[in-house]
């Protein structure tokens, strides 16, 4: 048991756990939502927002007023949620997707890239330009 909780073999065998426990579905979903959380530009967004707060307030406040403190602690929560919840949403919500309705969806059209995907009707009409016979 000393062993499990010295140093790297730790993180070694959290990361190996969390693999094996959360589906590669879910993992994906959680990589976007924790670089969206780490993006630098977000925490730029908020420090203007601070500033601009004490530069031209609404009305005149103390430095660290009770709303401003409030909205800085609702902003965490929610992000924070979203880091957890909302992917775990998707992943499972894609994973039931993909056992119980996966005959839904074309083969073809999921080798396509994204944007051809999110269009099928543009990606038709383009395909019909070229010298289709519809």
């Amino acid at each position: 048991m000393a062993a499990l909780v010295q140093g790297p073999s730790l993180l070694v065998n959290l990361k190996h756990l969390y693999k094996a426990i959360v589906p590669e579905s879910v993992r994906r979903f959680m990589y976007v939502a924790v670089d969206a959380y780490t993006n630098p530009l977000s925490w730029a967004i908020v420090m203007v927002v601070f500033i601009a707060e004490r530069v031209i307030p609404a009305t005149p406040q103390r430095v660290l007023s009770r709303g401003l403190v409030q909205d800085f602690v609702w902003y965490s929560a929610d992000t924070t949620f979203r880091l957890t919840m909302l992917p775990l949403y998707l992943g499972v919500l894609k994973a039931l997707f993909d056992r119980h309705l996966g005959v839904l969806t074309i083969p073809v059209m999921s080798a396509w890239p994204l944007g051809a995907r999110a269009s099928p009707s543009r990606s038709s009409s383009t395909i019909c330009s070229a010298g289709s016979i519809i």
